[in-house]
């Protein structure tokens, strides 16, 4: 399995996150992120991985 930085497969995956408080969305780049950003959400929210382009 390839890690994030030595451009496998997670290196073209990035997670956009659409909150349920206002339904805006955001991309960031790693798994990591995206569990903070959903867990400091006030009503949490959902992610889901994007290709990058």
């Amino acid at each position: 399995m390839a890690c994030g930085s030595c451009g496998g497969g997670a290196a073209r995956t990035r997670y956009e996150i659409t909150f349920n408080h206002d339904g805006s969305k955001k991309t960031v780049d790693t798994i990591q992120e995206a569990r903070l950003a959903i867990a400091a959400s006030p009503k949490g929210g959902t992610r889901k991985a994007v290709p990058t382009k």
